[in-house]
């Protein structure tokens, strides 16, 4: 340095994210009272862990435009679902090894989640940070509602250098929550079989219907192919030996003693003919539930339907469990919603409910053994009116609605063949007692996209085969995808 001169002065660098951190854009809704809409970026840090204190934390900072004319109308809403800021709707973590997810841990009636504010403004970042269970993986994969889904590295960290409540969370006698098995579930639109897999566990349902005459117990000949559909299906997939337990049920109708011996009746049958196809390795068990155990609450004929059935239920060896008894059909069925190919757009007429809106998938990739798409749905004239976003039937609303999701969910959107109908991915969890399934994906359908604010939804389905280059990405009676490229 010089004599006589100054040393030049330095600002002090201002932090920035930690290393390993993921960014994300998205044009979003602002505020809906004047139809602003504008670009937000998220950056998603690495996981904080500690398996010894029972808790992982998760940051994300939000900045909006940087000339956003006013302060956004509760935007924290947009991620927690409530004015208060308590119920992080949105968020799960999920770790491939172990095929589990996990949703924000509980405290006591509210959530492990905190924003240091509620909106953004101009200039400034907004922070959300959120408690789940601990994660002893290198890296995790986190669902950003309104974004994608990203892998962020996971950093084993002592509770106290950790941000925001972590110490308290951790500390507290009412932390609730775990990571719980990712399930698939799909439905035959041939047979009308559904498969539910959790894990290992596989639950293949046969329709009684299908199988059975009224009070009957003897397969007809359609039926015992379908059961031998069914035979091979699982032998395929099964552990190479083990148990099988085959359980009837019954509807409502009729005293219990007649239902039992009729539910006892089919299984038999069922498991009669399964033996022959599975082979002198699996041992074939049997059970009657009579009614006693019914699928859908109610006495309508669609609930007794549904509560009619024979299930099948077996460890799983395959990386495909997702066992649907099909058929031979060579085209997709008919739809009267809207058609595009890829990643067009599907441009939706107005209706009683909503005002014209646009449809389209932004992407779809292979991520962490699951296949992960954005579905942006935008208003080009006027705000949406209701969440009826997804497309909606008398075929799926039944199947989903047994799963605890509401006739307009997004979980309508499903993977479509000629033969099979393949529903999002969704883990369980305990809210308050109760054990309730919660879509992998996005589940906050209740934010409306506006002329300037489209918004993103985000989809998680099975990766049902890994081969495939190209699916087809179907909202029932509302908009469909023709061979939507995996990239």
């Amino acid at each position: 340095m010089t004599p006589g001169t100054e040393a030049p002065t330095t600002e002090p660098a201002t932090p920035g994210p930690p290393q390993g951190s993921v960014s994300l854009e998205a044009t979003l809704p602002l505020r809906s009272d004047t139809q602003t809409g504008g670009t937000v970026k998220a950056v998603v840090h690495p996981l904080q862990s500690s398996a010894s204190e029972g808790l992982s934390v998760l940051t994300v900072e939000f900045a909006g435009p940087a000339d956003l004319a006013q302060n956004t109308s509760a935007f924290m809403g947009v991620f927690m679902g409530s004015l208060a800021g308590t119920l992080p709707i949105g968020f799960r973590v999920f770790d491939p090894s172990t095929g589990t997810a996990a949703h924000p841990l509980g405290i006591g009636d509210s959530w492990a989640a905190e924003s240091d504010k509620f909106e953004l403004f101009p200039g400034q970042t907004t922070t959300l940070t959120l408690g789940f269970p601990p994660v002893g993986a290198a890296s995790i994969f986190v669902m950003v509602p309104g974004f994608d889904v990203v892998e962020v590295p996971v950093v084993q960290a002592a509770v106290a250098q950790m941000p925001g409540s972590a110490a308290t969370w951790a500390a507290s006698t009412e932390k609730s929550g775990s990571f719980a098995p990712i399930e698939s579930w799909a439905m035959s639109l041939v047979t009308k079989s559904t498969v539910e897999v959790a894990g290992d566990q596989v639950l293949v349902e046969l329709p009684a219907d299908v199988l059975f005459a009224f009070n009957k117990s003897e397969l007809s000949k359609k039926a015992q192919k379908v059961v031998d559909k069914a035979g091979h299906k699982i032998a395929e997939a099964a552990a190479e030996s083990g148990e099988i337990t085959v359980v009837g049920h019954t509807d409502d109708q009729g005293d219990d003693a007649s239902n039992d011996r009729l539910s006892k009746a089919r299984a038999e049958s069922v498991a009669a003919r399964l033996r022959p196809v599975l082979g002198s390795s699996f041992t074939v068990k049997t059970a009657g539930k009579g009614s006693r155990e019914p699928k859908v609450e109610g006495t309508s004929e669609e609930a007794r339907a549904a509560n009619r059935r024979v299930e099948i239920t077996f460890t799983g060896r395959s990386a495909n469990k997702l066992v649907v008894v099909e058929d031979v059909p060579t085209e997709l069925p008919a739809t009267a919603g809207v058609v595009v190919q890829g990643t067009e757009t599907a441009h939706l007429p107005s209706d009683g409910m909503n005002p014209e809106l646009e449809a389209r998938m932004l992407s779809l990739r292979r991520v962490g053994g699951q296949l992960v798409g954005v579905l942006e749905i935008a208003a080009p004239t006027e705000k949406a009116r209701t969440t009826m976003l997804f497309g909606d039937s008398s075929e799926t609303t039944g199947v989903i609605s047994e799963r605890g999701f509401s006739f307009a969910s997004i979980a309508n959107v499903s993977l479509l063949t000629p033969t099979t109908r393949v529903f999002p991915a969704d883990f369980k969890v305990d809210v308050q007692g109760k054990s309730e399934h919660r879509l992998l994906g996005s589940s906050g359908d209740w934010v409306l996209p506006h002329v300037n604010g489209p918004f993103r939804y985000v989809l998680v389905w099975p990766d049902v085969d890994p081969s495939a280059t190209t699916v087809t990405v179907d909202a029932p009676e509302g908009y469909r995808f023709l061979d939507v490229p995996i990239r």
